[in-house]
């Protein structure tokens, strides 16, 4: 034994080289302590635990793995890549199944101790001809570090045998590096690379030095991959073509962004295209529901009432179902707001059903009172998500997926959202890796990877879990645990109104603009039904031209947001410059929460969604006219004529009119 003032000595000369697999011997050379990572060196030189018992036994060992003295590579890198700065008692380059590793042993006083160096790429590129200094083993470390991969190869040997591989190339064809030593390039690359026209092109590179780059989509362990391949030579100093270099550049990232972008653009396509259907669809909805309460109005037959309830209830259903289509395709995101989930989900049917083909049965079981804070349209999102991968694992089969809502039997503080299939469930692997970004199990044409990944995100804002209960065979359920809210939904305002006599407009001009005719042609019906003077056109440079000619007030422009030629909201402006004591209601087939109207329309003037209710319509109307009537100062204005101020044609009035709103901007 020696003293524990040698110990620390000895071990203080070691730990000056850490980082270097080591072992540390006694005075009497018997084993004392080792690194981790030289058994598993020695392993590789095809030596075992015995040989680590004594430092004879050892040498030993190494000796028997010894490459030849007279080996170029072996003495270059004995000479330069010495750790010890000292002279060593052995030092040798040990060698076994292409394996080679650098070995020095150094005696000391109190005791003696190896370190161990990997030398295996810097041995083969040396053996293979190419001259390195030591500034050249510094570039070395760099390439094999580079984010890019990069195969070195041989182009004198008739297979082009890969001489290197660095580090990236490894981690990205996910492989190690005796997968490729002395292996043929092409063997390499089209096995973890395929492309029908890589052969071709490498012989030709080979042949002819035609340089190319190609892209290659792989799947690997469930995960999309975007490759490009491409060369470059390597001459000697004479011109000749001995070795050559395949970088191999993960493009996942870029086309991954590129992906996220076209998607992007394609869901605000989606949009326009849902909110320009959802407008046209809301002006027929509009008229429909106009004269089904024109009807309802005129007539006191009960059977007759009845069935025009139908009528509206089912307009009103149509209406709801637009909202759902414009908020799922429109780009900007509803804000989160307490919601009631049974009522949403049971909303939902209508855009789950059109999903699932007819061998799939849609099934919801929800609970009344459950309420939630999120943004309704990410329920949307995720609804769809999975129960598309429920379709998905059923396909060809059929079943039945169950959308279930029910209490958190472990904290009622919480509710549970189940979707159930009936398909193939998942693997234990699968589920591990299900939420990672672009890991899918189905065919490129079907899935992206981005589904469940995207669900999680959502779950998350919602401050809730998801978890899987699946078996391979017996179909999989999704658990989303989501804490409940203790406010309640805001209630809708907008009651009927209750309305004294069959005139209540009596004595008021309304200007009213829509450029649908049906649409307009209804509602100048109702208006006028309920004793209003109605100055009805489809077109706004038009109705210019009729308040010009009118002698008498408009008190209020009701007028559509999207027309064409000339906005409703440029119209308001121009009415207001020459009318400065006009009311204006907008209304719209688009949603309130679109960029359409929350850019546009001002916050302090009423907006009315279509299908125009029109009960709703009179009471908008009736609380503006109520203000009229109360703001004394605001009637003593009317008094005066602004008429001699516009010229009788159209031109000067928008001149005009575009003058007098420049100076109020300014």
């Amino acid at each position: 034994m020696f003293s524990f003032k040698q110990k620390t000595s000895l071990e203080a000369e070691v730990l000056r080289y850490v980082g270097q697999p080591y072992i540390i011997f006694s005075q009497k050379g018997d084993f004392m302590r080792g690194h981790p990572k030289v058994s598993e060196m020695l392993w590789n030189l095809g030596l075992g635990e015995n040989q680590m018992q004594t430092r004879d036994a050892l040498i030993a060992g190494l000796k028997s793995q010894e490459m030849n003295p007279y080996d170029d590579a072996a003495r270059q890198i004995l000479n330069e890549q010495l750790l010890l700065e000292n002279t060593t008692d052995f030092s040798c380059v040990s060698e076994y199944e292409g394996f080679y590793v650098l070995v020095q042993v150094k005696d000391t006083d109190a005791g003696s101790y190896a370190l161990f160096k990997d030398i295996t790429h810097d041995y083969i590129l040396l053996s293979s001809g190419m001259r390195l200094s030591f500034d050249s083993y510094t570039m070395l470390g760099v390439l094999k570090n580079i984010p890019c991969g990069v195969l070195i190869c041989d182009a004198r040997d008739e297979g082009n045998p890969i001489l290197c591989a660095n580090n990236q190339f490894l981690k990205t064809a996910s492989i190690t590096g005796k997968d490729v030593q002395d292996r043929p390039v092409v063997e390499i690359l089209s096995r973890y690379f395929y492309h029908r026209d890589l052969h071709g092109l490498l012989h030709d590179y080979l042949e002819n030095g035609t340089a190319f780059s190609i892209d290659i989509e792989r799947q690997d362990q469930g995960f999309f991959q975007w490759i490009r391949l491409g060369a470059q030579t390597v001459e000697s100093e004479d011109g000749a073509l001995n070795y050559f270099i395949i970088s191999v550049e993960d493009l996942t990232d870029v086309k991954t962004r590129q992906a996220q972008q076209n998607q992007s653009y394609k869901m605000e396509i989606l949009g326009q295209l849902a909110s320009g259907v959802a407008h046209d669809f809301n002006n027929v909805l509009s008229v429909v529901e106009g004269y089904a309460r024109m009807i309802r109005k005129d007539y006191d037959s009960e059977d007759l009432v009845e069935k025009v309830d139908y009528i509206i209830d089912s307009v009103q259903k149509g209406s709801a179902l637009t909202k759902q289509v414009m908020n799922y395709g429109r780009q900007v995101r509803m804000k989160p707001e307490v919601i009631d989930l049974g009522q949403t989900i049971l909303n939902l049917k209508p855009l789950l059903k059109p999903l699932l083909n007819e061998t799939i049965v849609l099934s919801i079981d929800v609970i009344d009172d459950v309420f939630i804070r999120c943004a309704p349209d990410n329920m949307v999102r995720v609804l769809m998500n999975l129960v598309v991968n429920g379709r998905d694992a059923m396909e060809g089969e059929g079943g039945k997926i169950t959308v279930s809502l029910f209490p958190d039997k472990k904290d009622l503080d919480y509710v549970v959202l189940s979707v159930k299939d009936e398909g193939c469930g998942m693997s234990e692997e699968v589920q591990k890796r299900i939420f990672d970004p672009y890991y899918t199990t189905k065919s490129n044409d079907k899935g992206t990877g981005v589904g469940m990944s995207t669900v999680q995100s959502l779950v998350k804002k919602m401050n809730a879990g998801i978890d899987i209960n699946s078996q391979e065979g017996l179909g999989t359920e999704m658990l989303i645990r989501i804490p409940r809210s203790l406010e309640k939904p805001k209630e809708n305002t907008e009651d009927s109104a209750s309305i004294a006599g069959d005139t209540p407009l009596s004595g008021l001009t309304i200007m009213l603009v829509e450029d649908n005719a049906d649409l307009l042609d209804v509602l100048a019906k109702c208006l006028e039904g309920y004793g209003a003077k109605v100055l009805a056109t489809g077109n706004a440079n038009k109705a210019l031209e009729i308040q010009d000619e009118h002698e008498g007030e408009i008190e209020l422009l009701l007028t559509d947001v999207v027309m064409p030629d000339l906005s409703g909201i440029r119209l308001s402006e121009l009415f207001e410059s020459v009318r400065p004591n006009i009311d204006t209601i907008f209304f719209s087939g688009y949603s309130p929460s679109s960029q359409v109207v929350e850019n546009q329309v001002p916050a302090n003037v009423p907006f009315i969604p279509k299908p125009i209710d029109h009960e709703v319509l009179l009471k908008t109307i009736l609380e503006k006219r109520s203000l009229l009537f109360l703001d004394v100062t605001r009637q003593e204005k009317k008094v005066g004529a602004k008429k001699s101020a516009i010229k009788s044609s159209y031109k000067a009035l928008y001149t005009i009119a575009g003058n007098a709103l420049d100076r109020k901007q300014s």
